[in-house]
């Protein structure tokens, strides 16, 4: 396509500047990965040496390592050398990576291979040289690479991980980050990303912090990364003022929830305990640091209790962060200043000791927002098929029971579903007639790499404050290769934080509008969505 073939010159040029490489940000559904292949047979045709132009690394999550194979294996022309260096599969030596013009890999593996890269190096004269053998299965380090490649790299963008220091350890002679989402949280993930790119001066921590202060803002950050990324859009037009990508309409519908009799007590009663002022009553503080840091842990967890309400009173059951499949960083922003959640994940468990015997609390139980759910499936056409979505697995467990008693096929995809287990799941909802009709899937497995477009239909049972999430998921069905109108159903509790929540995306909206994605809850966020009261 047209948008690819600008892509690849850009890249191209890019990787004659200074830092090589940079941040191809198009929008999910643009073929970013075709367009990284492209680059690799332009290598692979302008050179004569063996592996021609050196040995590509792309590292991504796990699920999609075997899709990147098998695309490379379709659009690349011989001689074509692809190894997946996972699992048992792994290279035990540099020199057998480098026979190869692609390796893939994952950012596991890459975490697991640079602590072993590590302890060589503290026994050693300095750390490994490229293409040194070193002790332990740490092929990937002994390589000097073509180029770098992160797929999906906002899954690096906080820079104190082990996996964001881990791939920024790899030798290369040019960087790429790929992902439509560079932004997730705040501009630090931007910082993360430069690091990797060896941006200088900006992967200086020292010169970053001067000028973050000097520069606060989005406005300024564009600015920096304006040469260093590409970004387009599915709704974006080419010269011909024609869409890029030419897609069925999309549909985004609201249905207002209304709780009713012991759902609404319930919200009711967990929202009055969110906002008492005496937190002193609930914590036993050595400090007045302390004391700010339990209750920072407290609204949290309040926020959690009263979006678990407005799902099903049944989710209450569990521990706070038992079946949530939430974002680590956001977490770690929740718990302000680090303070674990363990110490508070129990709390307000005492404010549903009332409720524990009545028949609202049973699985078996059609909350207000699942009988809303199983009526809106009932009016899908037969003929079209619709994935469920929810960051709870608890609450699709649940959805899945109400689905079977009413004899309606599904298949649930959560991050602890293995990858070929997975790969089958997709090929049946997408290809098969007669398999699944509906797909309950979590919101962290629907953000990355899934192609559902077998379904036209979206059920968004929450709301995350994150809308980079939620637009990741949502473009699960609506892409390359679906025929059919789209239409995401959002299910919003009235009058309760879910409405909040879907106005912090609102504001947002307009950081991402800069720097293409959410942030992080901060302070502030926590203010507006859970006001304390004054008695």
């Amino acid at each position: 396509m047209p948008h690819q073939k600008q892509a690849l010159r850009w890249m191209l040029w890019r990787e004659t500047q200074d830092p090589r490489g940079g941040i191809l940000a198009d929008a999910m559904g643009l073929g970013k990965t075709l367009t990284v292949l492209a680059l690799i047979q332009k290598q692979l045709e302008a050179s004569s040496r063996d592996p021609p132009g050196g040995a590509t690394l792309v590292v991504c999550p796990v699920s999609l390592m075997h899709q990147w194979a098998g695309e490379a294996k379709r659009h690349l022309a011989p001689p074509l050398r692809v190894h997946v260096h996972h699992g048992k599969g792994r290279a035990s030596h540099a020199s057998e990576l480098a026979r190869y013009l692609l390796v893939v890999t994952s950012y596991e593996t890459v975490s697991s291979e640079w602590d072993k890269w590590r302890q060589a190096s503290e026994t050693a004269d300095g750390p490994p040289k490229p293409g040194a053998a070193v002790r332990g299965p740490a092929a990937l380090f002994g390589v000097s690479w073509e180029r770098v490649v992160l797929d999906e790299a906002h899954v690096v963008r906080n820079l104190r991980t082990r996996k964001a220091r881990a791939v920024r350890a790899l030798s290369s002679h040019a960087h790429w980050a790929v992902t439509g989402t560079p932004v997730h949280n705040d501009l630090g993930d931007l910082r993360s990303l430069l690091k990797f790119l060896r941006c200088q001066p900006f992967d200086d921590d020292g010169f970053w912090s001067r000028w973050s202060r000097e520069h606060p803002g989005p406005d300024s950050m564009a600015v920096v990364v304006k040469c260093l990324l590409l970004r387009r859009t599915k709704d974006q037009k080419g010269k011909d003022n024609q869409p890029l990508v030419p897609l069925p309409e999309r549909t985004v519908v609201l249905h207002k929830v209304r709780l009713a009799g012991t759902e609404a007590r319930l919200y009711e009663d967990i929202d009055r305990w969110s906002r008492l002022t005496e937190p002193e009553k609930y914590v036993d503080p050595v400090s007045k640091k302390e004391l700010y840091r339990n209750v920072g842990s407290r609204r949290f967890v309040a926020l959690i209790r009263l979006q678990q309400a407005c799902s099903h009173p049944a989710l209450l059951k569990r521990r706070v962060l038992e079946d949530a499949e939430v974002d680590c960083d956001d977490l770690l922003a929740a718990c302000f200043s680090g303070l674990s959640l363990d110490k508070a994940a129990d709390q307000g468990l005492d404010v549903l000791d009332k409720y524990s015997r009545c028949s609202e609390m049973e699985r078996s139980f059609a909350s207000c927002k699942v009988a809303t759910l199983l009526q809106l499936l009932e009016e899908v056409p037969p003929e079209d098929k619709s994935v469920v979505l929810s960051k709870w697995t608890s609450l699709l467990a649940l959805v899945e029971g109400h689905l079977g008693r009413r004899a309606i096929p599904c298949a649930t995809i959560q991050g602890s579903v293995p990858g070929q287990r997975r790969a089958e799941i997709v090929h049946s909802f997408n290809r098969d007639p007669r398999g699944p009709r509906v797909l309950l899937l979590s919101l962290e497995a629907g953000g990355v790499g899934l192609n559902l477009i077998g379904a036209n239909h979206m059920f968004a049972l929450d709301v995350h404050w994150n809308p980079a999430m939620e637009a990741q998921a949502f473009d699960r069905i609506h892409r390359v290769g679906q025929t059919k109108p789209v239409v995401i159903n959002r299910l919003i509790c009235t009058g309760t934080v879910e409405e909040r929540i879907l106005e912090l995306q609102v504001q947002k909206q307009k950081l991402a509008d800069s720097v293409m994605a959410g942030r992080r809850l901060t302070k502030e966020d926590y203010r507006f969505l859970l006001p304390l009261t004054s008695g």
